[in-house]
């Protein structure tokens, strides 16, 4: 397979300062069209492990917003809504974000994981194995791990 399945050869882009320029030096590629039906192959699973951030211009239009929810319901289903984190951009474009959002993806991305140190408790912390277990479940339910030591 090895091709891309997405195809701009015919397509007319506009919006730039000089359009007619942009159309005639843009690179072109051509979809490998055994590569367009496996598309389903590149879908994303919402099984994460780790904390993940997503950033998103509302006004993509190469990309459309949409992906962004659908992303985060697959992670949902998944019961891993306290990995991700979707950072929505009020920007039109596709990816016309600026340095102040990827500081902030990057900043809840190092606070989860500081976050993820601070459940690592003393198994002194429950009077009974019954009080540690129900601890551990909830939290196992809302996808933190705890380890004790």
């Amino acid at each position: 397979m090895g091709g891309v399945p997405f195809d701009n050869t015919r397509k007319w882009y506009r919006g730039s300062d000089n359009d007619w320029k942009l159309n005639m030096e843009v690179q072109r590629i051509r979809a490998d069209y055994r590569a367009r039906y496996n598309v389903k192959k590149y879908e994303t699973t919402g099984e994460i492990e780790i904390p993940v951030v997503t950033i998103h211009t509302t006004g993509d239009h190469v990309v459309p917003f949409w992906h962004n929810p659908k992303y985060r319901y697959k992670v949902f289903i998944k019961g891993n809504s306290l990995l991700h984190t979707g950072i929505p951009v009020d920007n039109y474009g596709h990816c016309t974000i600026d340095e102040a959002h990827v500081m902030a993806a990057l900043y809840i991305i190092i606070c989860k994981v500081r976050l993820m140190d601070y459940f690592e408790m003393s198994d002194r912390v429950f009077e009974t194995q019954e009080q540690m277990n129900t601890f551990k479940e909830i939290l196992k339910d809302n996808s933190i791990d705890v380890e004790f030591r």
